[in-house]
C-alpha cells in the first residue's frame, strides 16, 4: 500500500510540474498521446518496437502544423493550442466515425464523411476563431490547463500500459540459424503439398 502510494505521488507531482510551467509542453505532449493510446489498446497484438514510426511521424506532423499556424498568427502560444486543438481532432476522426456509424437523428445518420467532416471543420474554424478573439496575454493560466490536461492523459496511458506490462510484445529473436540446423540434422522426409487449382487431373495421371 505503501509502494503505491509513493508511485501516485511521484505521478501527481509530475503533473504538478509540468502544469507550473508556462511553455506550452503540451505540444510535445499531444503528439505522443494518439500513438500512446492507440498502443496502449492494442498493445497485446502489435511489436512495441513498431510505435516508432508512427511516434516519429505524429511528431513531425505536430512540427509542420506548428509552423504553419505559426506563419499566420506570429504567436508562440495561441499557435501552440490552436496547433494541438487541430492535432487531436485530426488524430481522432478515426475513432469518432466508427463510434457514430450506425447512429442517426432526424432520418440523418451522422455515421458518415459527409456529416461527420464538416462537422469537424467548424469545430476547428470555431477553435480558430476563439483562440484568436479570446486568448489574450498573459498566456500563463491557458498554458497550465492546457498542460496539466495533456499530461494528465499521458501519465494516466503510462499507467495503463505499465498494468498490462505482461501483454507487451517484444521483437523476437533470429532463429534462422537454428532453423537450418535443425533441419539438416533431422532425418524426417519433408512434408509434400499437392494443389489442385482448377480441376481434378486424371487418373492415370494421379497414379504416376
Amino acid at each position: 500500500q505503501g509502494q503505491t502510494n509513493t508511485h501516485w505521488n511521484c505521478i501527481w507531482e509530475i503533473i504538478i510540474y509540468i502544469q507550473m510551467k508556462k511553455h506550452p509542453w503540451f505540444l510535445l505532449l499531444a503528439s505522443v498521446y494518439p500513438v500512446l493510446s492507440l498502443y496502449e489498446l492494442n498493445m497485446s497484438e502489435v511489436n512495441i518496437m513498431s510505435v516508432a514510426r508512427p511516434l516519429l511521424i505524429s511528431l513531425v506532423f505536430m512540427g509542420l502544423l506548428f509552423g504553419i499556424f505559426w506563419l499566420v498568427l506570429r504567436n508562440l502560444q495561441k499557435s501552440a493550442v490552436v496547433s494541438t486543438i487541430f492535432f487531436l481532432i485530426f488524430s481522432s476522426y478515426g475513432a469518432l466515425y466508427n463510434i457514430t456509424k450506425g447512429i442517426s437523428y432526424f432520418g440523418v445518420s451522422i455515421g458518415r464523411h459527409r456529416v461527420l467532416l464538416p462537422v469537424m471543420m467548424i469545430l476547428v474554424a470555431l477553435t480558430f476563431w476563439l483562440v484568436i478573439t479570446r486568448m489574450r496575454p498573459p498566456y500563463t493560466l491557458s498554458m497550465q490547463g492546457f498542460n496539466f490536461a495533456i499530461s494528465a492523459l499521458i501519465i494516466i496511458t503510462i499507467v495503463q500500459i505499465g498494468i498490462n506490462i505482461n501483454q507487451i510484445k517484444y521483437p523476437l529473436k533470429s532463429t534462422s540459424n537454428h532453423s537450418a540446423t535443425s533441419i539438416q540434422t533431422t532425418d524426417q522426409k519433408p512434408d509434400v503439398y499437392y494443389f489442385l487449382l482448377d480441376s481434378y487431373p486424371r487418373a492415370d495421371y494421379i497414379k504416376q
